[in-house]
């Protein structure tokens, strides 16, 4: 299946990425965001993206979710998260 977001919605996530490489947020503090009620409906508590990039561009994302955190990522973990993307995107 396909999830569709807005474009004013994509496009502040997308900026967000570029920012740091991790976009991350508690689904409940963010109900504007495309996608909240199908985490909800999944129980994720946190959510977070790293970008996936080739050659420059975002060809795609990591995600991760947790059912049961409700703190934010550490420094530690944001860098292996986008590590992770990294390898992923040389797939």
């Amino acid at each position: 299946s396909v999830l569709a977001a807005p474009r004013a919605v994509l496009a502040q996530v997308l900026a967000e990425m570029e920012r740091d490489g991790v976009v991350e947020y508690d689904p409940d503090a963010y109900a504007q965001r495309t996608g909240v009620a199908l985490h909800r409906s999944f129980g994720v508590a946190r959510h977070a993206q790293a970008g996936l990039h080739r050659n420059g561009r975002l060809v795609g994302y990591l995600t991760v979710n947790y059912r049961t955190r409700q703190e934010p990522l550490t420094p530690y973990e944001r860098r292996l998260l986008r590590g992770l993307a990294h390898v992923a995107s040389l797939a």
